[in-house]
């Protein structure tokens, strides 16, 4: 960042966080003497989860970007303990192998869209309910 304040750079993004104390982060000091020189810093933030919420980036004289949707969905296959496939649609993109949960369908959480509603959920795979199947594949179409 030294290198930045030479090159009289405005604003410099760090797509890096790390979920540490600021006197830790590798980030947190150099980004303070560069922004004593004006300069604007932006990091990311991560998930700390498995929980709903629990993001962290603790630097205070930095800018910190989070994201709350994403452009894409990916095929989610799961598979149940009576040996039933469902295939469905999900935002996890990786291979995941989760056993003994309960399939949680609440009618006052079909959508999914209540931050609040979600973490009073019974813990579990959460099933949500976005719309008709021809809406669905609209979506997918305009893609």
């Amino acid at each position: 960042m030294e290198q930045d304040i030479e090159d009289g750079v405005d604003v410099k993004s760090v797509s890096l966080s790390f979920a540490l104390e600021p006197y830790d982060d590798p980030i947190a000091k150099p980004s303070f003497s560069t922004m004593e020189q004006g300069i604007v810093i932006t990091t990311s933030s991560c998930n700390e989860g498995p929980q709903v919420g629990i993001l962290r980036n603790g630097i205070p004289w930095v800018l910190t970007v989070v994201a709350d949707t994403i452009d894409r969905w990916f095929v989610g296959i799961m598979t149940l303990g009576n040996g039933m496939t469902i295939i469905g649609w999900s935002i996890f993109w990786g291979n995941l192998l989760l056993q003994k949960l309960s399939l949680v369908y609440d009618k006052n959480l079909e959508t999914c869209n209540s931050f609040a509603s979600l973490l009073k959920a019974q813990y579990g795979i959460i099933i949500c309910h976005v719309g008709n199947i021809d809406n669905q594949i609209k979506s997918l179409v305009a893609m």
